[in-house]
């Protein structure tokens, strides 16, 4: 990602011996001890476990709704070329993308406020870097030229 401009350039500088991304490497670290001291708080870490699990189960059925919206999307251009694209590449994915998206929307009141908070939490966490890195390095991948 660093490569591609996406996060810093400071996230992908290897290390001299090992050939890793060193700062990378103690982000997650860091990241994963606040996380391991912010579950000390709470009284049953079965209960904990349960609500990640519910969270990053929510966060999945939008993920697969955004891919079927981007499938769709890119896809679009060729529905001229027949029925099968057409049913296969714009309708199929795109239907799935409702359907779970509102399987999503569905339980998120249904698993209790902790699930919610963490599900819409985390994906707030995400997009604040993610805007910053676009508006301040506007690398290639944010100019849909693909990898090459």
């Amino acid at each position: 990602m660093a490569r591609d401009r996406v996060i810093g350039e400071a996230m992908g500088k290897l290390h001299p011996r090992f050939q890793t991304p060193w700062l990378a490497g103690f982000a997650v670290a860091g990241v994963s001890l606040l996380l391991l001291a912010g579950s000390a708080t709470v009284s049953s870490i079965n209960a904990l476990m349960s609500d990640l699990i519910n969270a990053i189960g929510v966060q999945v059925a939008f993920y697969y709704a955004l891919a079927g919206i981007a499938c769709a999307w890119h896809y679009r251009k060729s529905m001229s070329t027949g029925w099968r694209t057409v049913a296969f590449a714009v309708i199929v994915p795109l239907t799935s993308a409702l359907f779970v998206a509102c399987v999503g929307i569905y339980q998120l009141p249904h698993l209790g406020w902790r699930v919610s908070f963490l599900s819409i939490g985390s994906i707030a966490i995400g997009v604040a870097p993610l805007m910053y890195y676009r508006r301040s390095y506007r690398g290639r991948f944010y100019r849909d030229e693909g990898v090459r």
